[in-house]
């Protein structure tokens, strides 16, 4: 075939002669070369390049070297190809969002860990092996007095990526994070808690939450009542509940300990109103658990319900609600204490108190659950 019949040539796969195996493919407005050959018993086809890039004669020329090389030096084009591919690509210094990926693909793909991914993703940094203090310093500064308790703990989960990085040997020295608190500036500890909704506005609040349609309010209803959370309860599961209990996995739990949370009646209500759309109690429209922003854009948009001190309402401080009215109601602090999953009393007095008081808190969170008013 004549350059000028390639030139004519349609749509469609064409043998052009010359050299055997050869062909142009043409697709739309592109065409290229192909070398239908056999390596090592098996048909293989090799791309020679584009057209009219390389044209026909040369075309032909590689074609003929390359059959030479397969079939007279046992080559292996493909293979060469993969190797040289793979040896750019070890070659290339590792960037620091593909140290994020490496360090958190050895952690288990809980919520949690998912978040502080996607917070270090954020971070801009250069290639591991030349990140030094003053980049780390720069990348947390915009963070470090506005969200100093967040920032601090970006911090600790960039010093362990980069320790990743240097046991898997793309940097070397010292963790340039290490000791980076002595750029950044001073913030002085804060004594506020989260900000919380006073606990006698909580049943008016529930009252609100109610009226408002979706996931983001339901998972907010149900942190409510469960005391539990944020990624807790965005991450419910159907398969977490058995007999009236829900059983958070030790790896969605912040202390790594498995809780077990008896649900009041206003829970079993939801379960049966709650469509089954997977295996989330709530999910996000990809059909994953919904976000943590999602309900923090449901109290946003709840007017009318400011804590004391004039702070914007927080998801977490809901819990706090719950306790400040289990401490005006007289309830056992030990029993609130579990009932948030946290560890009360001494680390002695933990050891030999190995109960969590199931039936003692199924009496607490179903009268917490009547004070918020039933379904």
């Amino acid at each position: 075939m004549s350059a000028l019949a390639v030139k004519a040539l349609g749509p469609g796969v064409h043998a052009v002669g010359g050299v055997p195996g050869l062909y142009i493919q043409k697709v739309g407005n592109g065409a290229s070369w192909l070398l239908n050959v056999s390596i090592a018993g098996k048909r293989r086809s090799i791309g020679l390049g584009g057209y009219p890039e390389l044209p026909l004669a040369k075309a032909r020329e590689v074609a003929k070297a390359m059959r030479f090389r397969i079939n007279h030096e046992g080559a292996d084009p493909i293979q060469e190809r993969k190797d040289a591919r793979a040896a750019a690509k070890a070659a290339a210094p590792m960037t620091f969002a593909e140290a994020v990926e490496g360090y958190f693909a050895t952690k288990p793909d809980t919520p949690h860990n998912q978040q502080w991914r996607e917070a270090l993703l954020k971070l801009k940094l250069p290639t591991v092996a030349k990140i030094q203090p003053n980049d780390v310093e720069a990348a947390l500064l915009p963070i470090w007095t506005e969200t100093h308790e967040t920032a601090k703990r970006t911090l600790t989960h960039l010093k362990a990526v980069l320790n990743w990085a240097t046991v898997k040997g793309e940097r070397q020295g010292e963790n340039p994070a290490a000791h980076v608190k002595l750029l950044l500036p001073e913030v002085k500890a804060s004594n506020k808690n989260h900000a919380a909704l006073p606990w006698q506005q909580a049943p008016a609040f529930m009252a609100a939450l109610r009226r408002e349609a979706g996931s983001g309010p339901r998972a907010l209803e149900w942190l409510m009542l469960t005391a539990c959370r944020t990624q807790e309860a965005a991450g419910a599961r159907w398969d977490e509940i058995k007999d009236g209990v829900w059983t958070v996995p030790a790896s969605r739990m912040k202390m790594g300990r498995p809780h077990r949370i008896p649900l009041p009646s206003a829970c079993v209500e939801m379960l049966a109103a709650l469509p089954r759309r997977g295996p989330f109690l709530f999910p996000g429209h990809s059909g994953g658990p919904i976000s943590d922003s999602t309900q923090r854009a449901v109290i946003l948009r709840i007017p009318g319900f400011t804590p004391t001190d004039g702070r914007q309402l927080t998801v977490h401080g809901l819990r706090s609600c719950f306790k400040d009215w289990a401490d005006e109601q007289g309830y056992d602090h030990r029993l609130s204490e579990l009932a948030l999953a946290h560890a009360p009393g001494s680390k002695t007095e933990r050891a030999y108190a190995r109960s969590d008081m199931l039936d003692a808190r199924r009496e607490l969170m179903q009268a917490w659950s009547d004070y918020l008013g039933a379904r």
